[in-house]
């Protein structure tokens, strides 16, 4: 409901066995066992897949550090002259070498940061620029009507029109971006754009290889596999959606398995197929309410789950075999992905 405000959480890492981060509207708390305190200055975070390095969006710039209450490795300051709210990051992912990192925020863009040096990813000339989206400038942000009240607003008008009126200062809506494992590959997108563009990252440039073409409506998630090779790319119409899993060898075939084509997706984590009997692994999708646990190339779910509201974050941790989900009704679930329920629960 509109009066309640965007509340919730919005992200997960375990830390340990009963220490856990989770991004509540926009703060970021610590929980260790029954004790939660705020990480004063920071509103949002990121972990590596390798469980090495964490990262916190926060006043003074990103801090970097080899885990929560470390000694910063390094704090990268926000890039000079841009208008930077932090707690408008929306998304935000580090490599397992600490050093490349992506961000997405609808107020002031999508980055990549590579040893300290920031680089625009989008809007920038040709991706997501004033020409591109001239269309959606041009619509009349006084066409959008307010059926609701001051105090609960219920907003009304076409995708277009609410954009203009409300999209942010770039016209930005739901940005994401992503970087692989390997800090090799990044991959970006919002919710009307044309796909998920990928671009691969070398030591001194940014190369655009191509795009992953929506199969819904609106780009909407992504999350690179754990080696590297693939990228999990969903779109979303309303609350359904389909997932398709890219092997990136084979990104100009524009060749993409479906993986699902239930869910618009939330929220994504990749589970060890092995466990289920499986050659490939298997990638947990979370949606409003109901969740997939897909094999990366398609088929029957390995099972699914019912959780209640939209799943917005996960973590896998290996050493745990736990995995970690951040729902919008506020509330964090702590299960084991292998274990059978019983009937009924």
């Amino acid at each position: 409901v509109s009066h309640m405000g965007d509340v919730g959480l919005h992200a997960v890492a375990i830390l340990g066995p009963e220490r856990f981060l989770v991004r509540l509207d926009d703060e970021v708390l610590h929980i260790d066992g029954g004790e939660v305190t705020p990480v004063a200055g920071a509103s949002m975070f990121a972990l590596s897949r390798n469980r090495r390095w964490l990262v916190l969006a926060t006043t003074d710039g990103l801090i970097v550090s080899p885990g929560f209450g470390a000694e910063p490795r390094q704090t990268v300051a926000w890039p000079e002259g841009l208008a930077v709210e932090p707690d408008t990051v929306r998304t935000l992912d580090v490599a397992d070498d600490g050093r490349t990192l992506a961000l997405a925020s609808d107020q002031f863009g999508i980055w990549l940061v590579k040893d300290g040096a920031w680089t625009a990813l989008a809007p920038r000339p040709g991706v997501g620029d004033d020409e591109a989206d001239e269309s959606d400038h041009a619509a009349s942000a006084d066409a959008v009507r307010n059926l609701g009240t001051e105090a609960c607003p219920v907003f009304f008008g076409s995708y277009a029109e609410l954009k203009a009126r409300l999209g942010g200062p770039l016209g930005l809506d739901a940005a994401h971006a992503a970087v692989s494992p390997d800090g090799q590959w990044v991959a970006y997108g919002w919710q009307d754009a044309p796909g998920h563009y990928v671009d691969r990252v070398t030591a001194t440039a940014i190369e655009p290889q191509g795009q992953i073409a929506a199969r819904s409506d609106y780009p909407y998630q992504l999350r690179f596999t754990d080696d590297s090779g693939q990228l999990l790319s969903n779109s979303r119409y309303r609350n359904a959606g389909v997932t398709v899993c890219q092997d990136l060898a084979a990104l100009a075939s524009g060749d993409a398995p479906q993986t699902d084509d239930y869910l618009r997706a939330y929220g994504l984590a990749e589970l060890p197929g092995g466990r289920y009997g499986l050659a490939e692994p298997v990638a947990w999708i979370g949606g409003a309410g109901w969740s997939h646990a897909a094999p990366l190339g398609g088929g029957q779910p390995v099972f699914t789950h019912f959780l209640g509201s939209a799943l917005r974050g996960y973590d896998f941790d290996p050493a745990s075999g736990r995995v970690a989900v951040a729902s919008a009704s506020g509330v964090l679930h702590v299960l084991d992905p292998f274990a059978e329920a019983e009937p009924g629960c």
